[in-house]
């Protein structure tokens, strides 16, 4: 299979098992710990939503991609630039918003799954501001591990603070290997501005008879101090489905840390102090990490 290929049916099947898996899991913690049935009970919920907009995700993102295939199955010449009014782009992007929004808030709430492990409660409310900090919880140190974590709240902070998502109605589909010719573009290039300075890109290719479909998220967001947008490029090829599935397998495994510690009934052993003052392994938010852990 193509690095550019995602097998979309197997991701519904496996977000199906992980749904299950989370809710077998935390509710069988709910008998033993019934002080914290309403944390888990809302850690469960905000698994599920991520599950609900991951799968409408692969739903907009197939049914665009079948739109395309239907347009190159047309018995037309194939285009170049394939220009769709499709309202499952939008809705794609709604979903998009909705999933990186929904991703910080299930982050934010850690804090409030783990505190009884911590000896001191002043934990931050938001995952973010843990960086001014120090830890030894091991569960933060595998997260501050994880750069697709970062990239995706780089995407949040994009969306909230910097760029709207707000779209046309068209979604301008580029074969594969136009984008330079499109980019040079003297002529009604004001008709392609969105494609140009979207950040989402559509592209599609022709393999051995196949359409293949792809929608790319940028390499990168900001730079330097993480205030400046960055020049979106694509290089690295980031599906926007299959790296919304990484983060989502990465939120998902946070269940497995909170049974190990609730199931052995550990007393709290945990420190973490926002001015970095305990003498613990784990800085939180090391921004030097090679690659993603995933």
């Amino acid at each position: 299979m193509s690095r550019f290929q995602t097998d979309i049916t197997e991701m519904d099947k496996e977000l199906d098992r992980m749904k299950f898996w989370a809710s077998s899991t935390l509710r069988n913690l709910h008998k033993s710990n019934n002080a914290m049935i309403h944390r888990f009970q809302r850690y469960e919920w905000h698994l599920h939503g991520l599950v609900y907009h991951m799968k409408n995700l692969i739903t907009y993102y197939s049914d665009i991609g079948e739109q395309v295939r239907l347009r190159i199955n047309s018995g037309e010449d194939i285009p170049a630039i394939i220009i769709l009014n499709c309202e499952s782009g939008q809705k794609l992007y709604y979903e998009f918003y909705s999933f990186v929004n929904l991703t910080k808030i299930t982050l934010d709430n850690l804090s409030k799954m783990v505190y009884p492990l911590f000896e001191n409660k002043d934990l931050p409310n938001s995952f973010s501001k843990y960086n001014a900090g120090t830890t030894n919880c091991p569960l933060y140190e595998w997260l501050s591990n994880t750069d697709l974590i970062y990239y995706f709240i780089d995407i949040r902070n994009l969306l909230v603070h910097f760029k709207s998502f707000a779209t046309t109605d068209n979604i301008v589909v580029l074969k594969d290997d136009l984008l330079d010719e499109i980019n040079n573009a003297t002529n009604d290039i004001e008709s392609y501005k969105f494609y140009t300075e979207c950040m989402l890109k559509s592209y599609y290719r022709i393999q051995d008879k196949r359409l293949v479909f792809n929608i790319k998220i940028p390499d990168s967001i900001f730079e330097g101090a993480h205030d400046k947008i960055c020049k979106f490029e694509y290089y690295e090829n980031k599906n926007i489905i299959a790296e919304s599935m990484k983060l989502t397998r990465v939120i998902f495994q946070t269940v497995s840390f909170i049974r190990d510690y609730y199931s052995s009934e550990r007393k709290p052993e945990f420190k973490y102090h926002k001015k970095g003052e305990f003498k613990v392994r784990y800085p939180i938010f090391n921004y030097n990490n090679d690659e993603a852990k995933i």
